[in-house]
């Protein structure tokens, strides 16, 4: 009786840890022949975390396989950090600096201009002052309207359990 190199795997459960994927499946034959995305993206993963060891050839071939197969494949991205002065030349990094301070000052007066315009508007009555804002005046209609709402709201008395009784058969 012969029993291939795949049925063994499984009844030994020789897998990889995490992925339970059997080690034999870590083969380039393997994952030449595998028509499978979401199974060679699994086997990248392992290759990647160097969980059953360090095979940058086999990492490879099983991303150019996935490649062909699914181009646009997220486990194909590549983490790439951000931009830093030293990846510039001088030149570019001079027009990169200068259009960003350029950019905080046109911000700045437009922010100013605001302020000024805000400032000097007519501030409505019936409206109260936004939230969060600088305006720490209060108009008198806004007091007094704050006033009669607090006399408004009243605390509920607490009341025994046989009062209730009066409410509800009379």
């Amino acid at each position: 009786m012969d029993i291939s190199a795949e049925q063994v795997s499984h009844l030994l459960n020789h897998g990889t840890a995490s992925h339970r994927i059997p080690v034999e499946h870590l083969d380039y034959s393997f994952i030449e022949k595998c028509k499978d995305v979401k199974y060679l993206e699994k086997l990248l993963k392992i290759l990647r975390s160097g969980e059953e060891g360090c095979y940058p050839h086999l990492q490879d071939f099983c991303e150019r396989r996935i490649e062909n197969l699914a181009p646009k494949s997220r486990a194909l991205r590549k983490e790439k950090s951000p931009a830093t002065a030293t990846d510039f030349t001088a030149e570019e990094w001079q027009t990169i600096d200068g259009d960003f301070k350029k950019w905080v000052r046109e911000m700045q007066e437009k922010e100013n201009k605001f302020r000024v315009n805000e400032s000097s508007a007519s501030v409505d009555r019936s409206c109260p002052p936004v939230r969060g804002s600088d305006s720490s005046v209060l108009t008198r209609e806004t007091q007094d309207c704050a006033a009669v709402n607090r006399t408004n709201k009243r605390s509920v008395a607490p009341r025994e359990y046989r009062d209730w009784d009066n409410h509800f058969y009379h």
